[in-house]
């Protein structure tokens, strides 16, 4: 079986915002995952991975005041 998985989020912020993201594919479909799961953030900022305690991966970024 296959499957797509995509979204597209939108935040409007005054002020920078930290954010920690939990959207990625959980590690054990990882021999089913056909291209990687990559997060993109427009304007791009630098994005830290972290493996949560739970197994679950997340991304942490702060994001800059909307313009």
């Amino acid at each position: 079986m296959k499957l797509r998985v995509g979204y597209e989020l939108v935040y409007e912020r005054l002020q920078p915002t930290p954010m920690l993201l939990m959207l990625n594919t959980h590690f054990s479909f990882a021999p089913q995952v056909l291209l990687a799961d990559l997060l993109v953030v427009n304007p791009p900022v630098p994005i830290s991975q972290y493996r949560m305690a739970s197994a679950t991966c997340a991304a942490g970024l702060s994001r800059p005041r909307a313009r």
